[in-house]
């Protein structure tokens, strides 16, 4: 132990300690050297980090799955309701499993927020009296009629973003 305090004293101490003529220095010197260090690792980082998408596709068909009946069921017995037809006149024109690319299934409403995770569910057309009806559903039931679809051309409330 004493030679260690001799040791600080005259040749800048043990434990790597080196001798300065202002104590404050040495920890500025320290300060800048880690930020130094923090930002070279940072600019490494961000020279090998993957280039994302700016936001994932809105939609992806996988012709896998057949949409459940139940969820057949359900949106014509909605269509019906809504035009005053009888569910036996309501066609399916088309339905196939989809992974929407967020919450709004591909038909969001102005004001409302919706989970930034991919939905897997359901795109069914529904054609009745010449007219086609497009519905939205998740798997597990959920469904909407969407009268403006993304990216269908439809117009979108001013300040929506399409993409």
């Amino acid at each position: 132990m004493l030679a260690c305090i001799l040791l600080s004293m005259t040749a800048g101490g043990c434990l790597g300690q080196t001798e300065t003529t202002d104590p404050g220095e040495s920890q500025d010197d320290e300060a800048m050297d880690r930020d130094a260090r923090l930002t070279t690792r940072i600019e490494a980082a961000a020279r090998s980090a993957k280039q994302l998408p700016e936001r994932a596709p809105i939609e992806e068909s996988v012709p896998v799955e057949p949409v459940p009946d139940k969820i057949l069921q359900d949106v014509k017995a909605d269509l019906a309701a809504r035009t005053g037809a009888t569910v036996d006149d309501i066609e399916v024109a088309s339905a196939e499993s989809v992974t929407w690319g967020d919450g709004s299934m591909g038909c969001p409403k102005p004001g409302v927020f919706y989970t930034q995770v991919p939905v897997e569910g359901y795109r069914i057309v529904l054609r009745h009296a010449g007219k086609d009806y497009d519905y939205r559903a998740a798997s597990r039931g959920w469904f909407v009629l969407c009268e403006h679809p993304v990216g269908s051309g439809a117009p979108q409330p001013p300040g929506q973003n399409t993409m």
